[in-house]
């Protein structure tokens, strides 16, 4: 605190101007030497750090004013020995384009009072300013205040991952069972924090998008993704086809709220090897009354079926039943189906009887290969409406890449 000490007496007009002066050097001193706490003030109370450096900066240069440091009264009588001034002076600091008020920054008054005119026409003056200055001080660094911590920012992450090509043994089991793993780094050159703050994936934050859970070959490894591009979930994903995976995840600085970042997985598939079966059937009724030769022979007859295995078949088997079912027997009649080649299934004919209506065989396995069955039907018979159906069930197998 600074006190202003009055020198001499102040009853004529003279000595009132020479206290102005004096006084006026005194405040602008005080404001000059207080610099730093003003602009202190004026950042406390604005927020405005670049003004109130500004301030600062000017008032150290001495480029300012201050306005207003009296309150005075005029009157044709005396005021008497303290005048009452009905206020305090109300000084104003008028620096960097700003008007300040500090009379906060004063306390103690004094009043001072002069007459002027003649005896006739007596003028009384008065005039009250303060006694002490005092601006505190400001805290250390106050012009370079800690910047608002901030949140970390991250760019979305894209992978192009492959599936293993596997390898197979004779029976087509695959050989190679290995784990395959692709990394994926999720903070590593992907998120940065502009205050150097460690960052992190939030514990289980890491999700599909759209929902569910994450795919068997994808584990979330510290802050880390692993692909396992070997995994057996992928097997069915033709080749060059492109499975597309998003996930988001959210990251963290352990002060700001946590952010969100996306990744992108596309997986390409390669070739596997797959099993295809299947099942068909194929029939053909024949009558008595289809017999040309007179004895009840019908021969040469072929039932066949379309191939369904594909040209780029690694292998493939057919295996297969022929079923005959007789109608119209009676007593002794009989009708027999028998091999025509013979080694479909060259293992006798077929025979039935009223009392034995139907009778199945199992083809060799080499019987399909040609995709067809040659059988020879005869009827011990003389009806014409005796008939038999003669059935062949098939089924396949083939594998193929893919």
């Amino acid at each position: 605190m600074s006190t202003f000490v009055l020198g001499g007496a102040v009853s004529n007009q003279s000595a009132q101007g020479a206290l102005s002066s004096q006084y006026t050097n005194w405040v602008e001193s005080q404001v000059q030497s207080a610099a730093d706490a003003i602009a202190y003030k004026w950042f406390h109370d604005t927020g405005d750090l670049d003004t109130a450096i500004a301030i600062r900066d000017a008032l150290q240069h001495g480029e300012f004013s201050v306005n207003d440091l009296f309150l005075a009264a005029n009157a044709k009588s005396t005021f008497g020995a303290h005048a009452d001034l009905a206020g305090q002076p109300d000084p104003k600091l008028v620096v960097a384009g700003q008007t300040i008020d500090i009379s906060d920054l004063f306390s103690g008054t004094e009043v001072t009072q002069w007459t002027s005119g003649n005896a006739k026409n007596v003028q009384y003056h008065a005039r009250e300013y303060f006694t002490s200055f005092d601006a505190g001080t400001a805290p250390e660094g106050w012009d370079h205040p800690p910047k608002p911590n901030q949140a970390p920012t991250a760019t979305a992450v894209h992978v192009d991952a492959a599936e293993t090509l596997s390898q197979y043994d004779t029976t087509h089991h695959i050989t190679n069972l290995g784990e395959d793993l692709k990394v994926v780094q999720l903070i590593n050159g992907v998120a940065s924090d502009p205050d150097g703050d460690a960052l992190n994936i939030v514990t289980g934050s890491v999700v599909v998008n759209g929902g569910g859970g994450l795919p068997s070959y994808i584990k979330v490894v510290g802050n880390t993704l692993t692909i396992d591009q070997n995994d057996r979930a992928l097997d069915e994903l033709l080749k060059g086809d492109v499975k597309e995976i998003k996930l988001s995840y959210q990251i963290t600085d352990g002060i700001n709220a946590p952010i969100t970042n996306t990744v992108t997985i596309d997986i390409t598939g390669t070739e596997d090897q797959f099993n295809k079966t299947g099942d068909g059937s194929v029939s053909q009724t024949h009558l008595r009354s289809d017999s040309t030769t007179g004895g009840g022979n019908i021969n040469g007859n072929v039932l066949s079926f379309s191939n369904p295995v594909p040209s780029d078949a690694i292998e493939f088997h057919f295996s297969g039943t022929l079923t005959a079912q007789q109608t119209g027997l009676a007593g002794n009649q009989k009708v027999n189906v028998a091999d025509a080649t013979p080694t479909d299934w060259g293992a006798g004919a077929i025979n039935l009887t009223a009392d034995h209506p139907s009778d199945t065989v199992t083809l060799s396995g080499t019987a399909l290969n040609d995709l067809q069955v040659n059988y020879n039907v005869g009827f011990n018979t003389g009806d014409a409406t005796d008939a038999v159906k003669v059935t062949l069930d098939y089924h396949y197998d083939y594998w193929y890449v893919a």
